[in-house]
C-alpha cells in the first residue's frame, strides 16, 4: 500500500508539476490561436476534444501500477498545457485528488458540472519560475468505477491573471462521461 500511496505521490507531483519544469522550456509566445481541428482523447469510460495543434508530449516517467490513462498535450507556443490523469487510489477518488491539490497550493473554487457529474474544481495563480503570470486549474472527479480522473489545465502568457480559468475549460466543455 505504501509504495502504490508513493506511486500516485509521484504520479501527482509530475501531472500538478508545481515548479512548472516542462513549461519553462517552452516559446515565450502570446495565446494560442484557436484551431477549428480537434483532437480526442480519453477511455471508455468518457472522452474529450482538445486543439489538434496542441502537441501529444511523451511520458518520462514509467506508468504506475494504479495508473490507468495519462495524457499530456502543450501547445506549439508553450502557453497552453492540459493533463489528464485516471488512476486507482485508496479512498474516495476526490477527496483524494482534492488532498493532493491542495498540498500544492491550489484553492477550491465553486464546484462545477462536467456533462451532468458534479466535481470539485481548484486553482493557482502563482506565476511560472520565469516570472510570466499563469492561471492553472485541476478538476477532480471520479468514474462509475470509483477511480479518479485528474484533469490539469495551464495558461502562462501576460494576460492570465486576468482569465477567469486556464484555457483547458474549452476541453472541459467537450467532456462526455460514458461510463
Amino acid at each position: 500500500m505504501l509504495v502504490g500511496g508513493v506511486a500516485i505521490g509521484v504520479g501527482s507531483v509530475w501531472i500538478l508539476d508545481p515548479f512548472d519544469r516542462r513549461a519553462e522550456g517552452a516559446a515565450a509566445g502570446e495565446a494560442s490561436s484557436p484551431s477549428p481541428t480537434l483532437a480526442t482523447g480519453g477511455t471508455e469510460d468518457y472522452s474529450f476534444s482538445y486543439p489538434a495543434s496542441w502537441e501529444l508530449q511523451d511520458s518520462t516517467e514509467d506508468p504506475t501500477e494504479w495508473e490507468i490513462y495519462s495524457m499530456e498535450v502543450r501547445s506549439s507556443d508553450g502557453v497552453e498545457l492540459m493533463r489528464v490523469f485516471e488512476s486507482e487510489v485508496l479512498g474516495e477518488p476526490i477527496a483524494f485528488c482534492w488532498d493532493v491539490v491542495e498540498d500544492e497550493g491550489y484553492t477550491q473554487q465553486d464546484e462545477v458540472e462536467i456533462d451532468g457529474r458534479l466535481v470539485k474544481h481548484f486553482q493557482n495563480r502563482t506565476p511560472s519560475d520565469s516570472g510570466r503570470p499563469r492561471v492553472r486549474d485541476v478538476w477532480c472527479a471520479a468514474t462509475e468505477a470509483r477511480t479518479m480522473v485528474m484533469i490539469v489545465g495551464s495558461t502562462t502568457r501576460e494576460d492570465a491573471d486576468a482569465l477567469p480559468t486556464s484555457s483547458v475549460q474549452g476541453v472541459i466543455d467537450t467532456w462526455v462521461w460514458t461510463d
